[in-house]
């Protein structure tokens, strides 16, 4: 049975028994696929998402800004 590093097993909240799990890397797949670019040096990579994350951020709240007349509108009571 895989357990935690910290000496933890995952318990079934029903019996109290430790269940069985699967040790896969799926977690750590995911993480590198989303945060790292291929081709390029690991730090490049996390700059370019970096760049790109704020850039959308700064977009969705100058939009949100840019129209709070229609958000006012649509929390506004009649």
């Amino acid at each position: 049975m895989a357990k935690s590093g910290d000496g933890k097993a995952p318990l079934d909240p029903a019996t109290g028994h430790e269940l069985a799990v699967c040790d896969t890397r799926g977690g750590f797949f995911l993480y590198r696929f989303h945060c790292d670019l291929h081709y390029m040096p690991v730090m490049w990579a996390r700059y370019a998402i970096i760049i790109a994350t704020s850039a959308k951020l700064v977009a969705l709240l100058s939009g949100i800004i840019a129209h709070k007349t229609i958000f006012a509108g649509l929390i506004a009571r009649d």
